[in-house]
C-alpha cells in the first residue's frame, strides 16, 4: 500500500517548456539592445527596423552613448555595451530627463536579459515604466508592460501576465500607435494560447498581422510564427510547418536572427512530434550554425549570427529545443549532454529559469538511467533554481520528486527534511492534495522511530483537510485508507479503543470506494481486511456492553458513539457479505438501529 501512496505523492509533472518561455521572452525583444538610438521616424527599408519617436531617445549626447552601445553589442563586446548603457542612463538622471531616461531604463532591462539577468531586467523595467507613467507616454508604458506580463508569466503567475498585457493593449491604442497595437497583440495571442482559449489566440494574431501587412512592419515574421503556433495547437500540423516555415525564410531575408532561431526550434519541434526526430534533430543541429543543408552560411555576416547564437538567451532556446528532440529520438545520451550544456550556460549568465528547467530534465533522465544519486542532486538544484527565480509551482514539483526518490532509496532522514520544507508551500499554494500526502508520508517515515508526538500530528492534520465524506480532492481512496488505518494503529498503542474503532469505520468508506472501483483500479482486499478486523475488535472489546452500560448510566453520548459504530458495522458488513439487502429488509427489526432514536432523544 505504502508504494501506491507514495506514487500518488510523485506528481505528474510534464517536461516544463522553459524552451516556449524563452521564446516568448526574446520576442519581446525584436531590438536588440541599443537599436532604439538608431531608429528612424519613417518605416523601414531593407532591413532598418522602425521605432516609434515615442521609443528614440531626445538629447544627442545620451544618443551617442545609445550608439556606441549598439555598436559594441553587434561586435559581440558586450562589457562595452553594458558601460555605455550605464553612461546614458547617467546623464539622463544627471539631466533629470524622465523621458530619455525611461527610454534608456528600458533598453538596459533588455540587455540584461540578454544575459540571463532576469531580476534586473524587472529592475529596470519597473523603474522605465515608473518614468513613462511621469511623462505620460503611453507607448513605452505598453511596450515595458508587455515584457512585465511575460516575466510574470515566467514565474508561473498566468492570469496576472494576461490583465497586464490587456492593460497594455488599452494604452497601445489610447497611444493611436499601430506599431506597438500590433506587437501588444501577438503577445495577447500568445498568452490566450497559453492559457487554451484557441479561438481568441487566433483572432489577436489575425488582427496584428492585418496591421503588419498594411503597414510592413517588421513584427510579421514573428507573429508568422505565432500563427503557426495556433495552427499546431488546433492540431493543423501541416498549416504550423508551413507558417513555421514562411516565418524561417522572413527571419533570414531580414537578417533577424532573433526570430529565425525560435522558428528554427519550432520547425524542429514540429517535425519531432510528427515522427521525424532525425529530420527535426538536423534542423536544429543546422540552425546552431547559421548554415543551409548544403553547409552555405544563411546570414550575410556569419560571424554576427555566432556571435547572436552564442549569447546566453539564444543559446538557452536551441540546446533546450536540442534536448528535447533527443528525448523525442531516444537518445538519451546525447540528450544528457545538451542539458548538462544548458545548464552549464544557464549557471554562467545566471539565468534561474533556465537553470532550473536543464535541472529538472537531467534529473529525470538520470532517474531513467537508475543513476539516482545524479537525480536526487538535480532536483535539489531544479529546487534551489526555482525559488530564486520566484517559481514556487516548480519548486514544489522538485521538491517532491527529490522526496520521493529519496524515500525510496531509504534516504528517510533528508526526505523528512524535504517533507518539512514542503508542507509550508503547500499551504501557501493552497495545494490541499500535497499537504495530505506529504503529511501522511511524514508520518511513514517516522513509523517505528518512537516519534510518536510528531506521527500523531501528521496524521492530524492530514485527518483534518478530509471532508465529510471522507474525500479529499484528487488524493486516491488508498490514501485515506491508510490514514485511517495509521490513527487506528495509534490510537490502538494508547488502548484508546473508541477511537481506534471510529478510525478503523471511517476507513471503510474510501475501502468501499475501492471495491467498486473500475476494473483496473478495483481492490477489495482493503475492505475484506476492514471488516474482518472490526469482526474481532468489536466482540474483543464488548461494544454493546459498553452501550448498554453507559445508556443506563446516563451517558447518552457515549452510548450514542458505540451504538453509531455497531450499526454502522453491521451495514457494511452485510454489503460485504452479499446480503445489504436482507439487511435493509429488516432493519426496522434492527436492536441497534431502534436503540439510537431512543438516544438521541435522551441526548436532546
Amino acid at each position: 500500500m505504502s508504494k501506491q501512496r507514495l506514487s500518488s505523492l510523485e506528481v505528474s509533472v510534464s517536461p516544463s517548456s522553459f524552451f516556449a518561455l524563452a521564446i516568448v521572452v526574446v520576442c519581446l525583444f525584436f531590438l536588440s539592445p541599443c537599436a532604439i538610438a538608431a531608429a528612424e521616424t519613417s518605416p523601414p527599408t531593407a532591413h532598418q527596423r522602425y521605432v516609434p519617436p515615442e521609443l528614440q531617445v531626445a538629447d544627442p549626447n545620451v544618443r551617442a552613448y545609445l550608439d556606441s552601445a549598439e555598436k559594441s553589442a553587434k561586435l559581440g563586446n558586450d562589457g562595452e555595451c553594458l558601460t555605455s548603457l550605464q553612461k546614458a542612463l547617467e546623464l539622463a538622471t544627471k539631466q533629470k530627463s524622465l523621458a530619455d531616461k525611461g527610454i534608456v531604463e528600458e533598453s538596459l532591462a533588455v540587455y540584461y536579459f540578454t544575459q540571463g539577468k532576469l531580476e534586473d531586467a524587472k529592475s529596470q523595467f519597473v523603474n522605465s515604466l515608473s518614468d513613462g507613467m511621469a511623462v505620460s507616454n503611453l507607448v513605452l508604458q505598453a511596450d515595458v508592460l508587455v515584457a512585465l506580463a511575460t516575466l510574470q508569466q515566467t514565474s508561473g503567475h498566468l492570469d496576472q501576465a494576461m490583465k497586464t498585457v490587456n492593460q497594455a493593449l488599452d494604452l497601445s491604442r489610447k497611444s493611436k500607435s499601430l506599431y506597438l497595437e500590433s506587437r501588444v497583440l501577438g503577445e495577447l495571442s500568445r498568452l490566450q494560447l497559453s492559457a487554451g482559449k484557441q479561438a481568441d489566440a487566433r483572432a489577436s494574431i489575425e488582427e496584428a498581422l492585418q496591421i503588419d501587412r498594411v503597414n510592413g512592419y517588421s513584427w510579421k515574421a514573428g507573429h508568422l510564427l505565432y500563427l503557426a503556433w495556433v495552427n499546431a495547437a488546433e492540431s493543423k500540423v501541416d498549416k504550423a510547418i508551413e507558417f513555421v516555415t514562411s516565418a524561417r525564410d522572413l527571419a533570414v531575408k531580414n537578417e533577424d536572427y532573433l526570430t529565425f532561431v525560435q522558428a528554427s526550434e519550432s520547425l524542429g519541434q514540429m517535425y519531432v512530434h510528427t515522427g521525424r526526430a532525425d529530420e527535426g534533430i538536423r534542423t536544429l543541429e543546422l540552425a546552431r550554425k547559421g548554415v543551409s543543408e548544403q553547409s552555405k552560411p544563411l546570414f550575410q555576416s556569419p560571424d554576427a549570427y555566432s556571435r547572436a547564437a552564442s549569447r546566453p538567451y539564444l543559446k538557452v532556446v536551441l540546446l533546450e529545443a536540442l534536448g528535447l528532440a533527443y528525448e523525442a529520438a531516444n537518445r538519451p545520451d546525447d540528450a544528457v549532454k545538451s542539458w548538462q550544456d544548458m545548464y552549464d550556460a544557464a549557471t554562467t549568465s545566471s539565468s534561474t529559469l533556465a537553470r532550473a528547467e536543464s535541472a529538472r530534465h537531467l534529473a529525470d533522465l538520470y532517474k531513467a538511467k537508475k543513476e539516482f544519486t545524479k537525480s536526487i542532486d538535480y532536483y535539489a538544484l531544479d529546487a534551489e533554481a526555482s525559488a530564486s527565480g520566484g517559481n514556487e509551482q516548480s519548486r514544489i514539483e522538485a521538491l517532491t520528486l527529490g522526496a520521493v526518490l529519496l524515500f525510496q532509496q531509504g534516504e528517510k532522514e533528508k526526505a523528512l527534511k524535504i517533507h518539512e520544507e514542503l508542507l509550508p508551500l503547500a499551504k501557501a499554494s493552497k495545494n490541499v492534495q500535497l499537504q495530505f500526502l506529504v503529511n501522511l508520508a511524514t508520518a511513514e517515515i517516522l513509523d517505528g522511530t518512537g516519534r510518536m508526538d510528531r506521527v500523531e500530528s501528521a496524521l492530524k492534520e492530514a485527518e483534518s483537510l478530509v471532508g465529510p465524506d471522507v474525500n479529499v480532492p484528487g488524493v486516491e481512496p488508498s490514501a485515506l485508507v491508510e490514514l485511517y488505518l495509521r490513527l487506528a494503529g495509534l490510537h490502538e498503542s494508547r488502548k484508546e479503543v473508541e477511537q481506534e474503532l471510529i478510525a478503523l469505520e471511517k476507513a471503510l468508506t474510501p475501502a468501499v470506494a475501492l471495491a467498486n472501483a473500475p476494473k483496473g483500479t478495483k481492490n477489495d482486499k482493503p475492505l475484506g481486511g476492514l471488516v474482518q478486523r472490526l469482526e474481532t475488535r468489536i466482540p474483543e472489546y464488548r461494544i454493546r456492553d459498553i452501550g448498554e452500560k453507559a445508556y443506563a448510566s446516563g451517558n447518552f453520548g457515549d452510548a450514542l458513539v458505540c451504538f453509531e459504530l455497531l450499526q454502522y458495522f453491521e451495514e457494511s458488513d452485510a454489503a460485504w457479505k452479499g446480503k445489504y439487502e436482507e439487511y435493509t429488509k429488516n432493519i426496522n427489526n434492527d436492536p441497534t438501529v431502534a436503540r439510537l432514536p431512543a438516544i438521541s432523544q435522551k441526548l436532546v
